[in-house]
This record gives structure tokens, sequence and C-alpha cells, in this order.
């Protein structure tokens, strides 16, 4: 093996590992970022809890049943639904 091949090489080689390296990297970083953002929403999830428990509390402690019906109506949660779509790649071979 003459020493230009293997000069090419060992450059290939070493920009292939660069490559992966810089890869590597930038996964590492987008972890990151899920991992805040998942952190974030579950600190908001918890606070959401806090809250409604309160709201619990109150419609609970409502003796008229007029104002506990209306608590009831006013406090209703609307669970939001969207519609996920999904790429065509996702389910092919």
């Amino acid at each position: 093996m003459d020493s230009d091949a293997g000069s090419s090489l060992t450059f290939d080689l070493r920009g292939l590992v660069w490559g992966i390296d810089s890869e590597v990297a930038q996964i590492t970083s987008l972890s990151r970022r899920i991992d805040q953002r998942v952190h974030e929403v579950n600190a908001v999830r918890a606070e959401m809890v806090e809250r409604l428990q309160v709201l619990d509390e109150l419609v609970e402690a409502a003796a008229d049943p007029t104002l506990r019906a209306w608590l009831e109506d006013v406090s209703a949660v609307p669970v939001p639904s969207i519609n996920e779509v999904f790429p065509d790649r996702l389910y092919s071979d």
C-alpha cells in the first residue's frame, strides 16, 4: 500500500469519525433540550394538579345546589383533542 492511499484512507476515516462525533453532539444537545421541556411541562402539570384540587375543594364546600351547579359548570376543564397526523414514512417498510 503506498503512502498516498494510506493518507487518503486515514483522512476519510477521520472525516467519518468527526461526522459521527458531530451527529452525536447534535443528538445529545437535542436530548438535553427535550429533557428541559419535559421538566417544564411536568412543573406546569404539578401546578395544574394543585389548582384543580383547590377548585374541587371549593365545589365540594358549596352547600347551595345552585351555587354548586354554577361552580361545576364554570370550572369544567375542557379536554383538548388534537387529530394527530403521522407521516406515511412511519408506516412503510
